[in-house]
């Protein structure tokens, strides 16, 4: 079996690089992404936000690393990551409260290109070529 996310948000802080004790590069992300709805109840948009921690296994050019700061709007694909019993991680946050997190593990990452001090769609050769697939 086989399950893929897209995801579309922004940074909410600036990229982590590591490398494992065999060398293996890995790159932590924090995207936050929004899906607002129109409360009837309230008369009034809802904006919730969902959090996602987001690990990029392997080499990334440096070009698109230095890309990955704050508030930059990213496009992910990948794969959730679940405890063993197929849920989002759970965690005792610092007030005592408990939290959820949702993990995801990346297979490609797209900045959206800054232009004019506006942020615009990623446009590279394999982005065209997605573009082609007729489903």
């Amino acid at each position: 079996m086989y399950h893929q996310i897209t995801i579309v948000g922004n940074l909410g802080k600036d990229a982590e690089m590591r490398f494992t004790p065999s060398g293996s590069q890995v790159i932590s992300l924090s995207v936050a992404s929004a899906n607002p709805y129109f409360s009837k109840e309230n008369d009034e948009w809802v904006n919730p936000t969902v959090w996602f921690r987001i690990a990029f296994w392997g080499k990334m050019a440096d070009s698109t690393y230095q890309k990955l700061v704050k508030g930059a709007p990213v496009f992910v694909v990948g794969a959730l990551k679940a405890d063993l019993s197929g849920n989002p991680r759970m965690f005792k946050r610092k007030d005592g409260t408990m939290g959820t997190s949702f993990e995801l593990t990346a297979q490609k990452i797209r900045v959206f290109a800054k232009s004019g001090g506006q942020y615009q769609e990623p446009s590279t050769e394999e982005e065209k070529e997605d573009k082609d697939i007729p489903f």
